[in-house]
């Protein structure tokens, strides 16, 4: 039997999925607009920071808003790097006068458990405030299982169930925060995909998505095949299939082996990121224009892709053209 008694609310998503022909479209990236709008994001910090600081709250807030003007239908909050590990740095990076309030007031053995559920509070809040009153636009929270282009290979020494067991924590707090969407993302190694679909059999995960980043070849990073992820989540039944956090020139290959790998109701989807290289903590190579982009995703569409969006390098401007 799972455990956890309280399933997310269904409705929004589900209703433009069964509703809508054309693509769903969702935001573009957050990390790469918050460091365009002059935020440093060297840290892997950078999606914390940006709630204990006035200034980068406002640019996060914007940037929400920013994605719903250039037609975005799906709002991702920024929650990809504000994990439990992530929340421990935090915490020991900063001293109790610079906490937020309400995890200053807690006993310090509280503090991280306070601080996980805050931060994903406060990036949820900012995604539904950009949403008007009588739009039809659903919120997801996504959870970054290692950053893909950082040491990700390390990941693939851990078993399936630790990484499931390390995904709970964060389900827990993700789970009744009333976002409409899971979006497990940047899975790259067979243990993580073998953790989610552990955690989707023995938790009450909702309506959630998988997100693999890919290289050359329709395989992941760290060389596992999308359609041997797909045999893996099998029986779970994400909602959606992600190619995501990949180069546009990868995402083809990928998407035409997973999708022909899955049942005819399956939904696929990406969210991809630009050509330019993450190198010494920095891009290189030339961003790719909201038009190639676009055209880029007119493919996608052919092959399959019911929701589209973007990652990394990819801004407003680039959802205004698709």
């Amino acid at each position: 039997m799972k455990s956890g008694a309280h399933a997310m609310p269904e409705g929004i998503l589900r209703r433009m999925l069964a509703r809508d022909e054309q693509p769903i479209i969702m935001d573009g990236g957050m990390g790469s607009t918050i460091e365009d709008r002059g935020i440093d994001v060297r840290s892997a910090m950078w999606g914390s920071y940006c709630f204990v600081d006035g200034p980068g709250r406002e640019i996060n807030d914007q940037i929400h808003a920013d994605y719903v003007a250039a037609g975005a239908r799906i709002l991702i909050a920024n929650t990809h790097n504000t994990r439990r590990a992530k929340c421990a740095e935090f915490l020991e990076k900063l001293d109790p006068g610079e906490l937020p309030e309400s995890v200053a007031a807690v006993a310090s053995s509280e503090r991280l458990e306070v601080l996980h559920r805050w931060f994903h509070e406060q990036a949820v809040d900012s995604a539904k405030k950009a949403i008007p009153a009588d739009a039809e636009i659903a919120v997801a929270s996504c959870l970054g299982s290692v950053e893909p282009l950082g040491p990700y290979a390390q990941e693939s020494q851990i078993t399936g169930e630790e990484a499931c067991r390390r995904f709970v924590p964060e389900l827990q707090v993700r789970r009744n925060s009333g976002v409409d969407l899971i979006i497990f993302e940047t899975l790259t190694t067979r243990c993580e995909i073998e953790g989610v679909a552990r955690l989707a059999r023995e938790h009450d995960v909702g309506d959630f998505a998988v997100g693999l980043t890919c290289g050359s070849g329709g395989e992941t990073l760290a060389r596992v095949s999308v359609a041997e992820a797909a045999d893996i989540l099998g029986d779970t039944k994400p909602l959606i299939y992600f190619v995501q956090c990949t180069r546009c020139e990868y995402v083809k290959a990928a998407l035409e082996k997973l999708q022909s790998k899955l049942q005819t109701t399956d939904i696929v989807g990406v969210y991809a990121n630009d050509s330019r290289i993450w190198k010494n903590r920095g891009w290189q190579g030339e961003r790719i224009s909201p038009r190639e982009y676009a055209k880029q995703a007119i493919t996608w569409k052919q092959i399959g892709a019911r929701v589209i969006g973007g990652c990394c390098g990819i801004g407003p401007e680039h959802i205004a053209e698709l």
